[in-house]
């Protein structure tokens, strides 16, 4: 990954990495971010940043910011 595009085209698995189960075994594979403890959200926050900064969409308005932080405390008040 050496480009702003190429962060743009990953998927969250990418960068956290993933489990896969084949024949009743798991087995883990790493991420590019695998070990700095960065949850999927953070994640996938990280890769929609980046398709911004790509111009591949548009920055999300601040209505839309708003009713995500209107969610999200809602959602830590139970």
């Amino acid at each position: 990954m050496k480009t702003v595009e190429d962060l743009a085209g990953c998927a969250t698995d990418d960068l956290v990495g993933w489990t896969e189960r084949k024949d009743g075994e798991s087995t883990r594979h790493s991420g590019y971010l695998d070990g700095f403890d960065l949850s999927r959200q953070d994640a996938e926050a990280i890769i929609m940043a980046a398709r911004v900064l790509a111009g591949w969409v548009e920055a999300p308005t601040e209505e839309v910011e708003a009713e995500a932080d209107v969610e999200t405390d809602e959602a830590a008040q139970g």
